[in-house]
């Protein structure tokens, strides 16, 4: 009996955390962010898409390195792959310009 409980306690939990994840995902698409050039960027363009989400800031070291590695991947796959970056800090001159050094 004690087993059976166990499980279904796990049961439960894990049925939580996928919950959990669904709703961040559907927060996630309903957000509209603004493009480097100011226009509106609708995430739930990319529903159903593969993507990649990457939130950056100019300051972060570990943003900067791994902006090559995002660069590849968007390379290698093309199209069939978006490469999102989302700016944490206010778009303004100094964030065009780093997005455009990479």
């Amino acid at each position: 009996m004690r087993y059976l409980l166990r499980i279904l306690l796990l049961s439960l939990c894990c049925l939580g955390a996928v919950q959990a994840a669904d709703d961040d995902a559907s927060a996630l698409l309903g957000a509209i962010f603004p493009a480097l050039d100011g226009t509106p960027t609708a995430m739930a363009s990319l529903k159903g898409k593969p993507a990649v989400v990457n939130f950056w800031a100019r300051w972060c070291g570990p943003c900067r390195r791994e902006i090559p590695d995002l660069a590849a991947l968007k390379k290698e796959y093309g199209d069939a792959l978006h490469v999102v970056g989302i700016g944490v800090e206010a778009l303004g001159e100094s964030a065009r310009d780093f997005a455009a050094a990479y």
